[in-house]
């Protein structure tokens, strides 16, 4: 295995354990689909994963204060397809949504839902990474001897 692989490899196993945990929210699946993996060796090896914003508030919840977007609420009414009652609208449903969390919070950080969490699973996951580089890179350097030896 190259550092690259290994590097893949650890980057391919957090987004998925970002994807399976995700799968417990129930929600539209934007976020889910939102997380991207990059990876680069250079001087440096990077690897980096990327997902909208809102994750933030799935791993820490939002604390009282400002109104969450309307526009999120709207999604997340249809995602759970929840239905308003009598004459009032999915956005007049999404305000009342908004306005609870910006004076209570939310749930996650109410304590009521258990937030997004992975560390468990990254910390095993770069157990496994640095097993796979120190395989690597002692291939590399078995290689670099052997081809001074040949000269």
């Amino acid at each position: 295995m190259t550092i690259k692989q290994a590097l893949n490899k650890l980057l391919t196993g957090v987004v998925s354990a970002y994807k399976t945990d995700l799968k417990r929210f129930k929600s539209s699946g934007s976020t889910e689909r939102s997380l991207r993996k990059e990876a680069s060796i250079g001087t440096d090896i990077v690897g980096k994963v990327y997902a909208q914003d809102s994750i933030y508030y799935l791993m820490h919840g939002r604390k009282p204060g400002k109104f969450p977007p309307i526009s999120a609420m709207l999604e997340y009414i249809k995602a759970k397809r929840i239905r308003p009652k009598g004459k009032t609208t999915e956005r007049q449903l999404a305000f009342l949504f908004a306005r609870a969390i910006a004076t209570k919070g939310s749930r996650i950080f109410q304590g009521k839902v258990r937030a997004l969490n992975v560390d468990d699973q990254i910390i095993e996951l770069n157990k496994e990474f640095a097993e796979n580089l120190n395989i690597s890179l002692k291939k590399v350097i078995s290689t670099s001897m052997t081809r001074a030896n040949d000269f």
